[in-house]
């Protein structure tokens, strides 16, 4: 595991980040479903500032894995062609009108446009997931150049996303639990199906100088109790929207799907194979 703990800054933004963006989505949802009245909209606006502040302190640790983070600039001279770049491109351009959202919605000025203006947000949270995942795929690195891992990103921005926005809609959750519960429970069986197949490709594969085996060998007791953790954040999550969503639950689900997902990316950089002299 010292791959990864070398790696903490970028395991502390690839789970921050997309599990605050996710809870756009899902508070797109509720928007969608429910009509609220100005007293709940101003609870809910200020409670969807916490998963914005997640996204951005992600960003803020991604910046110290640099020796200079001024010179993150210079990685914009790859749009389009490098996944890094449009990571950090797509990624740029959410927050900004993730910002723009909130920041209106607490002025009270969104008036008829919320619907609209919060799928727009949360549609762009999911594709900054979708490239989070995107930017690890490197030829060289053959455990880390598959599509599972953008699809286990986008499963846990969905199930976090969802946890997020329990907290804002705690007790508001209205004709929307329904879709909330299904959002929880694809993030989890996404997550957790591709994170497994993920553990047995890398399982057999190698290189002449380590095998697979040994790597997750390795890191399996951070992988199972992450996989645990989504699997009981989600448990509170469905039984929440079920019952009656609280805060607490909400509070408990958060800390949680952050917990675990931030273990199962720490698992995730403990699985460095490169193609190395020959691959077996």
């Amino acid at each position: 595991m010292e791959t990864a703990f070398a790696e903490l800054p970028l395991a502390v933004f690839t789970t921050l980040a997309p599990l605050g963006a996710g809870a756009f989505i899902a508070l797109a949802v509720a928007f969608s479903a429910n009509e609220y009245d100005e007293a709940t909209l101003k609870r809910i606006d200020r409670l969807t500032w916490v998963p914005l502040i997640a996204v951005i302190v992600g960003f803020i640790a991604s910046a110290l894995h640099t020796a200079d983070p001024s010179h993150g600039m210079f990685a914009l001279n790859g749009l389009g062609h490098s996944p890094l770049t449009n990571e950090i491109c797509v990624g740029g351009v959410f927050v900004v009108v993730a910002l723009v959202y909130a920041i209106m919605a607490s002025r009270g000025k969104l008036g008829g446009s919320r619907k609209a203006f919060s799928l727009v947000t949360g549609i762009l949270g999911l594709v900054f997931a979708l490239f989070v995942g995107l930017a690890y795929h490197v030829p060289t690195i053959v455990s880390w150049s598959t599509p599972l891992v953008p699809i286990e990103v986008l499963g846990f921005a969905l199930l976090g996303g969802s946890a997020f926005a329990a907290l804002a809609l705690s007790g508001h959750e209205g004709k929307a639990a329904g879709a909330l519960r299904v959002l929880a429970l694809v993030g989890a069986a996404v997550a957790v199906i591709a994170q497994v197949a993920h553990l047995a490709m890398v399982s057999g594969a190698g290189n002449a100088v380590v095998s697979g085996s040994q790597l997750t060998g390795a890191a399996m007791g951070w992988a199972v109790a992450g996989l645990v953790l989504v699997a009981v954040a989600c448990f509170e999550l469905v039984r929440g929207y079920k019952a009656g969503m609280t805060s607490a639950v909400a509070v408990r689900a958060i800390v949680e799907s952050c917990v675990g997902v931030f273990m199962l990316r720490l698992v995730f950089y403990a699985l460095f194979l490169s193609v190395g002299v020959t691959v077996m």
